[in-house]
């Protein structure tokens, strides 16, 4: 029941920034082509804040949300951080037993420091204390970030001016890492 709830909570607040672009079954350049049902590559490493290098079948244990982001997004990945974090805020379910975040950059110029960063930022921010280890900020190689992405169907690109044009999402991930929402 409380998956059902972090479910539709998580649907209904990113349901206005999020968007599918996928047509007739090609792969778009940008946007989101939803894959429910699909298993990502759980042997997938990244790196976490603190320097580690990790499998996602590491990490992926339990109810798992994703967010795709990168770190210096100039526009929709801050709004939908500080979205999520609002909502782990106001649920009632214990972040790291019931349930874990994990934040993906999908700029392979981003690094450990980087997303320590940005951790230590939103753990500062929220009014409900969770473990540091239950909300987790990676980084990756252009290989994994791009195996992963593709697995997802979240589909960007560079613009002229060296910024990622990208949808915005969240994906919730069974204990077995296939997507549910």
């Amino acid at each position: 029941m409380k998956i059902r709830y972090i479910t539709v909570l998580i649907i209904f607040l990113f349901a206005a920034i999020s968007y599918s672009s996928a047509e007739f079954g090609n792969k778009p350049s940008v946007g989101l082509d939803e894959q429910l049902g699909k298993k990502i590559p759980l042997d997938l490493k990244f790196v976490n804040s603190t320097g580690d290098t990790l499998t996602l079948g590491s990490l992926i244990d339990k109810p798992t949300v994703i967010a795709l982001v990168y770190y210096h997004c100039p526009n929709i990945c801050t709004p939908l951080l500080n979205g999520l974090s609002e909502t782990i805020d106001k649920m009632d379910m214990e972040a790291g037993k019931e349930y874990r975040v994990i934040t993906i950059s999908f700029d392979q110029n981003e690094n450990p420091a980087t997303a320590n960063k940005w951790k230590n930022n939103y753990l500062a921010g929220m009014k409900k204390r969770i473990p540091k280890d239950s909300w987790l900020f990676l980084v990756g190689d252009s290989t994994c970030i791009r195996t992963l992405t593709d697995a997802v169907g979240f589909y960007f690109q560079k613009d002229s001016t060296n910024e990622f044009i990208h949808p915005s999402t969240i994906l919730v991930l069974t204990p077995k890492g296939i997507i549910s929402r």
